[in-house]
């Protein structure tokens, strides 16, 4: 991921000063405070840590979270609930 980031920086369509760190902080975030499995959590929680991500990587210059991959991760988070895997508070 840093690499991309890397990249991104070189080929001008990112702008971040600490491409591993924020490689890093993106992935923590996705797997673990993101995950309610995890972090038993609501829909509306998980939107609102989503959009917090969203807009904190694209402060750091990384703009990669689309509102449309928003989206698509809350319709993954509702089947995981129908699922049973994780639980609403």
């Amino acid at each position: 991921m840093a690499n991309i980031i890397e990249e991104g920086n070189v080929d001008g369509s990112f702008n971040c000063d600490f491409p591993s760190e924020c490689a890093e902080l993106f992935l923590h975030m996705l797997n673990f405070w993101c995950d309610p499995v995890i972090f038993e959590c609501d829909m509306s929680v998980v939107r609102k840590r989503l959009c917090c991500m969203q807009q904190l990587m694209k402060k750091m210059g990384v703009d990669i979270i689309t509102d449309e991959i928003i989206e698509i991760a809350m319709q993954i988070t509702e089947k995981m609930y129908d699922l049973g895997i994780a639980q609403n508070e």
